[in-house]
């Protein structure tokens, strides 16, 4: 019960350092908007690069070579 109550009270102590510092502004602002695109943008183009692309289709895909 006392790890519930030091959750809590640090999850209240959170909000209220979002709320004095205006994060919830920052959030509804345009700008947020387009950093999010952005963001979102980069990260597919990263999982491209890396992961390589899904839709390459192998000349062994689907025939089974003897």
């Amino acid at each position: 019960m006392l790890k519930a109550w030091g959750w809590t009270i640090l999850m209240i102590l959170l909000l209220f350092l979002a709320y004095s510092i205006d994060l919830f502004e920052f959030i509804s602002s345009n700008m947020f908007k387009w950093l999010s695109i952005v963001l979102f943008v980069s990260s597919i183009l990263a999982a491209f690069f890396i992961l390589g692309n899904p839709f390459a289709r192998d000349e062994e895909d689907g025939e089974k070579k003897e």
